[in-house]
């Protein structure tokens, strides 16, 4: 239900997409989730300064990616 990256999964060579799989405890696997855009800023932002890098990037990307997995209308 949820995924935690840190700013060093991102230091050599950032994504420019995301895409997200699951996997049941007997080992069977799904498709790919929709394709997120990782955010450009994500290892320069000043607002993972005051908080845990861990935090600071799952805080951006669940912005982006919503648990539902659908997009929300904009």
């Amino acid at each position: 239900d949820h995924v935690l990256l840190r700013l060093s999964d991102f230091a050599d060579d950032p994504p420019i997409f995301v895409t997200v799989r699951t996997r049941t405890k007997e080992g069977a696997v799904s498709s790919d989730s929709n394709v997120c855009r990782v955010p450009r800023d994500i290892t320069n932002t000043t607002e993972l300064s005051n908080r845990s890098t861990t935090y600071g990037i799952q805080s951006n990307l669940v912005q982006t990616i919503p648990s539902t997995g659908v997009r929300p209308s904009l």
